[in-house]
């Protein structure tokens, strides 16, 4: 009898223990679940996406000063080529070309003159009095003449014939005169015969100069404007904002093409020295304007590049001081979060790890306060069969504890059941908040999450649901069997 009465004692002080701690540990619990998602978790996690897309402006920002550095600097290269284009429309030198056609002109006038005045006879006498020597056969092209008047009458008659690519066997009228130690005046070719041959030589000399000093001229323009600005235009590095430079590029090509195939193998515009000048003239201009337009767009990139790097700066500093100001609201936070915690869980979990542990600390937290509540019903039981008079309980709610999962009566179990109903769907709503901030935390944040977190929270979630529900079903259940069996659990003092 004494041992029973020892073990019923011992029921009854386990009851009352249960009892204090279960309202102690549900309200803790509760305060602590809800204050760190409303103190905590919330306010970081929106200084968490307010940081990641400030630093996503800071970045964009930085790229964009960097491509405006490149943009600076492609308009400093563009000015110093342009300089250099300026000093050749200055000096003329697009003209080189055809200046060099009037030399040409005057030295093949010069040539004619002395080669019409002359038999083919005198020429080849002053020929076979000299040693022969390697003749040049490219056009306008001299070879050096020596020191003594003898030999530089001979070397301007090797020059000449150069020029007009004359050979020695057309002065004579057959090839077996080529042969011959002595020549008779019959042997050469005659004196209109003679004319003819210059005529015929010279006719052709004059447009090919000219075609060349044109493409001669058009190379010079690509070698010394277009290709060199084209080329710094269309590197990489410089691809923004370049399509009006790349397009006056293109419209100042179309101009020199046009020119070129206009004045190919026409004879009209280098007859006089004043048409030559004046195709000088149009070149350069047709340069000149093109400069100054390309000039004016360079200076107008820049005032565009001075404005977006003013606004760029702008957007960097603002970023800068956003950052800073969010990154002192999470230290902000941080400290809350101490405050929150007890002092001894401080130093072992970070706020990032509180994003993580928190659903599943709620479903940890549901199945201890259902494991204590089994408990308390347990030991309740024992006592109500052993010691309490049949029906007394449900007579009077106060003979057990509104914690304790029996029939209480029925007001009794109404308050038992919507406090537990009630609790229960507070920490199921508070979890499904806690695992929305933990997704929303994994998807914006640029801190780094646990595998199992980024993988399987959709898997916790519904796994959450399931233990809720079933505590749900467990809490009706109880009660249901409680008041079904009721008349078996009540036993009367001896």
């Amino acid at each position: 009898m004494a041992k029973n009465d020892y073990q019923i004692e011992r029921h009854f002080e386990l009851w009352k223990d249960h009892n204090k701690q279960m309202g102690r540990w549900i309200f803790i619990v509760l305060l602590v679940a809800i204050l760190i998602p409303w103190k905590v978790l919330h306010p970081y996690l929106m200084s968490s996406i307010q940081l990641t897309a400030q630093v996503e402006g800071l970045d964009t920002a930085k790229r964009n000063l960097s491509g405006i550095q490149n943009d600076e600097s492609l308009v400093v290269k563009l000015e110093t080529q342009l300089a250099e284009v300026k000093k050749k429309v200055a000096d003329n030198s697009w003209g080189t070309p055809i200046q060099k056609l009037k030399k040409d002109f005057r030295e093949l006038n010069r040539a004619y003159g002395r080669l019409i005045r002359k038999n083919p006879s005198e020429i080849v006498e002053i020929l076979d009095s000299f040693e022969p020597v390697q003749m040049t056969s490219q056009m306008g092209q001299s070879t050096a003449l020596p020191s003594d008047p003898a030999s530089q009458a001979r070397g301007q008659l090797l020059n000449t014939l150069a020029i007009l690519d004359i050979e020695r066997s057309e002065l004579f009228t057959n090839q077996s005169s080529l042969t011959s130690g002595s020549h008779n005046l019959a042997e050469f070719i005659s004196k209109e015969e003679w004319e003819t041959l210059l005529d015929t030589k010279i006719r052709g000399i004059p447009q090919q100069m000219a075609d060349r000093a044109i493409l001669n001229t058009v190379n010079g323009v690509y070698d010394n404007a277009i290709i060199p600005v084209q080329t710094i235009v269309e590197e990489k590095v410089y691809s923004r904002q370049t399509d009006v430079l790349r397009s006056q590029i293109e419209e100042l090509k179309t101009q020199l093409e046009n020119w070129k195939e206009k004045n190919l193998g026409q004879n009209r515009w280098y007859q006089t020295i004043g048409s030559k000048n004046s195709e000088i003239f149009r070149v350069t201009n047709t340069l000149n304007n093109w400069q100054r337009e390309f000039k004016t767009n360079i200076e107008a990139k820049k005032a565009d590049l001075k404005t977006e790097k003013a606004t760029f700066e702008n957007k960097a500093r603002k970023a800068n001081q956003q950052i800073q100001e969010i990154e002192e609201k999470q230290k902000s936070l941080r400290e809350q979060l101490d405050s929150i915690l007890p002092a001894w869980l401080n130093n072992l979990i970070k706020v990032e790890e509180m994003f993580q542990l928190y659903p599943i600390a709620l479903l940890a937290i549901i199945c201890f306060l259902g494991f204590k509540a089994n408990l308390l019903r347990h030991h309740f039981l024992v006592i109500r069969q052993s010691l309490i008079p049949e029906k007394l309980v449900v007579q009077d709610p106060s003979a057990s504890s509104v914690w304790t999962l029996i029939y209480r009566g029925p007001l009794g179990t109404i308050v038992t059941a919507l406090l537990y109903f009630v609790i229960t769907l507070a920490f199921w709503n508070l979890f499904e908040t806690g695992t929305t901030l933990t997704g929303s935390w994994v998807a914006n944040s640029t801190e780094e999450a646990w595998d199992f977190i980024k993988e399987d929270l959709g898997l916790i979630l519904w796994l959450g649901r399931t233990i809720f529900l079933a505590a749900l079903i467990g809490i009706a259940t109880s009660l249901f069997l409680d008041w079904k069996n009721q008349k078996v659990f009540g036993v009367e003092k001896i």
